[in-house]
């Protein structure tokens, strides 16, 4: 699950996390996606991967999202860390 609004930045543990932070990963998310929304999966994957990424060093909702962004087909399921066979 994504964190997009306050309740759940603190259901996951984000007490007190400045509103703005979510709303800029929600923008950054947004803007990555409609830009490549066209594109084959993959890429638009890859593209969302790098842009949404650039944020993490300085939103930690950002980082809490992109860790749980994967892409899945078939029976390939790819995550920014791995892909597994199952």
């Amino acid at each position: 699950m994504f964190v997009s609004e306050t309740m759940e930045a603190e259901y996951y543990g984000f007490d007190y996390i400045d509103g703005d932070l979510i709303d800029q990963s929600n923008e950054r998310f947004v803007s990555a996606l409609s830009k490549y929304i066209n594109e084959p999966m993959e890429v638009l994957y890859q593209n969302l991967l790098h842009e949404y990424g650039l944020l993490v060093r300085t939103n930690p909702i950002a980082r809490f999202n992109l860790e749980r962004l994967y892409l899945t087909s078939s029976k390939i399921y790819r995550s920014h860390k791995k892909v597994v066979f199952k």
